[in-house]
């Protein structure tokens, strides 16, 4: 039982207490009042009564004492009015006791005795005629007694429940601080911390919070601690310490995570010769200053950092996953690539004019790692074996990847315009089971007439170079907004590119129709980490127009970069949605699973919701819920037409 539901009851059982006192004293002192009272009407009555009928003794006038008697009884205060007169027939009015509007339990309760008086008759010349009796009526007395105990309950139940009401606001705010408590524990159970709770007037109320903001502190201090451990762990697991690219553990991670997921794109091998004797004639602080500029040259050919992975594989050789690209756009990547590396300072060090051979091969459907990179290998041998520099081979099962740029771009602004743009729904679903749906999250599609079905994964990194961004996600928006019913709870979550955050006129836009009750109702926006990363001045504008229309925020693909989590905290997403490769990790169950469950530590204490991807089953959701994610998505729940 709640704390204020006892307190509730023990006032109650007070009051109740103090009720049955009052009633039984005024109950007494009531009764013997009315009892006072009418004693002295009778004797009043009877003095009254024997004065009327003085002047008809003598000369004796029976017909006019009867008539005084019956107007006395007919009063109906008096059960009996007799007038006993001397050698005459007595003269006497009765009626029964009929007590109206009184239960019999209490008419037997209280027991008024019968009360009478009694008085001597003279005539006018002062001698005895007979003697005047009349017997009190106690209904009176019964009904007032009775109706003062139902008005003093009555009184003191609005008593008791203007208290009861008094007490649960008072109670309810004094106890403020511990409810406040109570959720900061089940918060700090979940990895939540939170700001300090205020201190209460009570002392003892003060010492509890002041104990819980301490340790709150302590824990988030830790929690930091934590946190920076996590990024440290995580540089030194997951990142080549050279160049600063992800390892191959981190490489094949994500490689993993991708290939499960309808993946459309290249994987690409670079493999330097002659680092070896780089090392041997001029030791190895050169062979790492020229690995170092390698790198350097791969980040600045692969400039759309949502676009590629970067890794190094081993000591020679690279690896690049390339989504959303077709054999054109790799040719072109290959071919800067290899003139930026022949260009650069560090070619005179190598004595071989042929030291890097580059190798693509594309990826099309599901496969596991193994076959994968193994296709890429045989891609990489044949290209040792060319003449060329590079060697990619293609698949043609996918004819989108086989438009130019110029041609994706006009056909995604004819879907805009001629209204073919599908959309999906997808749920997001809380980990308590006894929680609502977290949101849907809605996914759009082309629809051709040549290619079909064309998925956001072939033609996102298009959307944002060509700068069609602002108006296909304005498209998307007003079909969500088309299809949202009145009253329905549900949110639905649209991904914002990050051309269009960028664009003043998208934005003019974007904040008159947030402005609509319904949207606020049923709509939550979410950008990528890259977005909030690299436009980071437009990531918190978002935020900032989002928070102050009520309307919620997230982040999506959370951690799939080595910066650190401090973005988030100045854009306070309402909840974010963490990268594939820490699914991977959770799912593989080794000592990379500790790096999932770091994130969503840091994460959670930032009061951020956390929501896991890439949920495939239920054997894989039964493992994440010993990482404290808020919620969970993935093809555990097929998505469906909106």
């Amino acid at each position: 039982m709640r704390l204020i539901n006892r307190i509730t009851i023990i006032i109650i059982l007070c009051l109740l207490v103090n009720l049955i006192g009052v009633l039984w004293i005024n109950y007494a002192t009531t009764k013997s009042y009315l009892y006072s009272q009418l004693e002295s009407d009778l004797q009043n009555a009877v003095t009254s009564v024997s004065m009327r009928i003085g002047p008809y003794l003598n000369p004796l006038d029976t017909e006019m004492i009867n008539a005084t008697v019956n107007a006395y009884g007919n009063s109906g205060f008096y059960l009996s009015v007799e007038v006993d007169l001397n050698d005459q027939p007595n003269i006497a009015y009765t009626q029964p006791l009929k007590i109206d509007g009184v239960p019999t339990a209490f008419i037997e309760f209280a027991q008024f005795p019968i009360v009478e008086a009694s008085t001597s008759l003279m005539d006018n010349q002062w001698r005895q005629a007979g003697t005047l009796t009349i017997t009190g009526n106690p209904a009176y007395a019964y009904q007032h007694l009775w109706q003062s105990i139902i008005n003093t309950i009555g009184w003191f139940l609005l008593l008791i429940v203007l208290i009861i009401a008094l007490a649960a606001v008072g109670v309810g705010k004094m106890l403020k601080p511990v409810y406040l408590v109570i959720r900061r524990v089940n918060r700090i159970r979940k990895h939540y911390v939170g700001d300090e709770i205020p201190l209460p007037n009570i002392k003892e109320f003060r010492f509890l919070v002041q104990a819980i903001n301490n340790m709150s502190e302590r824990i988030k201090t830790q929690f930091n601690k934590d946190a920076r451990l996590h990024e440290s762990l995580k540089l030194q697991a997951l990142q080549d310490p050279t160049t600063g690219l992800s390892n191959r553990h981190y490489f094949n991670s994500h490689v993993t995570s991708w290939l499960s997921d309808n993946p459309h794109g290249y994987l690409m091998f670079i493999e330097i010769t002659g680092l070896d004797q780089i090392n041997q004639q001029l030791g190895f602080h050169k062979r790492d200053e020229v690995v170092v500029r390698l790198g350097e040259i791969l980040r600045a050919v692969c400039k759309n950092e949502q676009q590629y992975v970067l890794c190094r594989l081993s000591l020679n050789q690279f690896g690049v996953l390339v989504t959303d690209a077709g054999e054109e756009d790799i040719t072109v990547l290959a071919q800067e690539l290899i003139n930026e590396l022949h260009n650069s300072e560090v070619v005179n060090l190598f004595e071989d004019d042929d030291f890097v051979k580059v190798a693509a091969c594309a990826i099309t459907e599901p496969l596991s790692l193994s076959k994968a990179l193994s296709l890429v290998d045989n891609a990489l041998n044949q290209a040792k074996q060319s003449s060329e520099h590079f060697f990619v081979k293609s698949d043609n099962k996918i004819p989108i990847f086989e438009l130019p740029k110029s041609e994706l771009k006009l056909l995604l602004e004819s879907a805009v315009d001629n209204d073919k743009v599908d959309l999906e729904k997808q749920a997001v679903n809380c980990f308590d089971e006894d929680a609502p749906i977290y949101h849907f999250e809605i996914f759009a599609r082309l629809h051709d007439e040549k290619l079909g079905k064309i998925s956001a994964g072939a033609f996102v990194s298009t959307l944002e170079d060509s700068g069609i961004g602002p108006s296909f996600d304005r498209k998307v928006i007003e079909l969500v907004m088309a299809k949202l019913k009145a009253s329905s709870n549900t949110r639905y979550a649209i991904n914002l590119s990050s051309c269009a955050i960028n664009d003043n006129g998208f934005l003019t836009w974007f904040e008159k129709i947030i402005q609509n009750d319904q949207v606020k109702q049923s709509l939550c926006f979410e950008i990528t980490e890259n977005t909030a990363i690299y436009s980071h001045e437009s990531a918190l504008h978002l935020a900032n127009v989002l928070h102050t229309q009520k309307i919620p925020f997230g982040v999506d693909h959370v951690g799939k970069k080595f910066e650190s989590l401090n973005y988030l905290q100045s854009i306070k997403p309402d909840y974010v949605k963490v990268a594939p490769i820490y699914t991977t990790m959770a799912a593989v169950g080794d000592h990379r699973a500790y790096f999932t469950a770091s994130l969503v530590a840091a994460i959670h204490n930032l009061n951020i919701h956390v929501i896991a991807s890439h949920i495939e089953n239920n054997e894989q959701l039964a493992q994440f819920i010993q990482y404290q994610f808020d919620g969970y998505q993935g093809f555990i729940n097929t998505p469906t037409s909106f």
